[in-house]
């Protein structure tokens, strides 16, 4: 893997870069301060809580008639009352549809935020390819005036901000090189003798499990005594798929904490602009077994400012080779049996109200429909009734009282105050 030092970023930077935020002197509130002619002070939602809605029928066919009657949205169990409700629908011009008397506020955003993150610590070198052909194509049928994007690069913002600017973002893909390791090099180790099932089994070794060691080792034994009696024997066997385990931790650990760094970043960088942020985790899965509570905690983060993150999977279809004319091995990735990582993007997306794309071929009709998805939603605005900022985890309910409709939204957030919103 590649040395990297990942920078600090105050949360404000990208969208003063971004929008042109002006110091605002010490003690003055933002109602002290008028804007200046021509600009838009978005309000502070420190109080109020947003919260994106897609809905579908049976059919997977976008409902756009709902109102708010139709919605019952509960925090930790407890009936909230809806105070902001609308529709909004990018792909038509930013337009926004009042709903049953609760109009979109006038500082309502009218544009589309795509934050390209790509796993470059995990991510195989034919998947990352995949992943920067089908990013390119994306940019350039579907990246419209009046949208802001933004790409990750070796765990920073290109350059340091977000922008308006197409071909930008394309020397920004162009910029995302392959690591010197990825997770199915980290994993190639597994299949050869003496062979672990996968990294699962790899972190109960290395933390100390006697009894799969002895299981795995006798089992090695057997079913290759040759190799067996070449490396000394079940106690040498036993010691090598320790070896192996440990190596293998070590090095999924620094992946992991290079990746959740780097989700970090974007996720604090975001939060002060105002609207919905869609983050794309471009991944091949990571190592997740010990660090379920830092996912849960971004995703609680990401889901109070905004932000929904939604994930491709860079695998291809598994157990066969990646389906792309830009690929340049033939190899087939890693036996879906040995990595099992597919929680990290889950846990993500589900705590977001984003989607998993999974084995997915064709990268740039999965980015397409990404950004269908985050075109046309509803939403909900409520203050809450515990009003307490006191960074405890609320657990979000939508449903509808209407049959046969499926609400996918976040799941719950950080009960955090947000920082101050930008000026547009």
């Amino acid at each position: 893997m590649r040395s990297r030092t990942l920078p600090v970023l105050l949360p404000g930077l990208v969208a003063a870069t971004l929008l042109s935020v002006g110091a605002r002197p010490a003690g003055q509130t933002q109602s002290q301060t008028a804007p200046p002619a021509g600009q838009l002070t978005f309000r502070s939602t420190t109080s109020l809580v947003e919260v994106d809605l897609i809905v579908r029928d049976d059919h997977n066919q976008f409902v756009g008639d709902l109102s708010s009657a139709d919605l019952d949205i509960r925090e930790d169990g407890k009936p909230q009352t809806v105070e902001q409700c609308y529709l909004v629908r990018s792909s038509e011009g930013s337009a926004f549809a009042s709903i049953n008397g609760t109009p979109a506020p006038d500082d309502a955003p009218a544009h589309r935020v795509f934050v390209l993150v790509f796993d470059e610590s995990d991510l195989e070198t034919s998947a990352l390819l995949r992943m920067k052909d089908g990013a390119t194509k994306f940019l350039n049928s579907q990246f419209a005036e009046g949208d802001f994007g933004g790409v990750v690069v070796n765990g920073e913002l290109f350059q340091g901000k977000l922008t308006r600017s197409r071909s930008t973002l394309l020397a920004a893909v162009r910029a995302v090189k392959p690591s010197f390791d990825s997770r199915q090099s980290r994993l190639l180790p597994f299949r050869m003798f003496p062979r672990i099932p996968g990294e699962s089994e790899a972190h109960r070794i290395a933390l100390g499990d006697q009894n799969l060691i002895v299981q795995l080792g006798t089992q090695a034994c057997q079913d290759d005594p040759v190799a067996c009696n070449a490396a000394g024997g079940l106690q040498q066997v036993e010691n090598q798929l320790q070896q192996k385990a440990r190596l293998y931790l070590g090095m999924a650990r620094d992946a992991t904490r290079y990746t959740l760094e780097s989700l970090q970043h974007v996720i604090g960088a975001l939060a002060t602009m105002p609207g919905r942020k869609t983050v794309v985790f471009l991944s091949d899965g990571f190592f997740t077994a010990e660090s379920l509570g830092e996912l849960h905690r971004l995703a609680g983060m990401a889901a109070r400012a905004g932000e929904a993150i939604y994930a491709i999977d860079g695998k291809g279809l598994a157990g066969g080779p990646p389906e792309s004319p830009d690929v340049l091995t033939r190899e087939a990735p890693i036996d879906g049996g040995l990595d099992r990582s597919d929680d990290g993007s889950g846990l993500l997306a589900d705590g977001t109200g984003g989607l998993v794309i999974r084995h997915a071929t064709d990268i740039e009709t999965a980015l397409d429909r990404i950004a269908a998805d985050t075109s046309t939603y509803y939403v909900v605005g409520y203050r809450p009734t515990n009003s307490a900022m006191d960074g405890t985890f609320r657990k979000i309910e939508v449903k509808t009282k209407r049959p046969g409709l499926h609400i996918r939204s976040r799941t719950g957030y950080i009960a955090l105050p947000l920082p101050p919103l930008a000026i547009k």
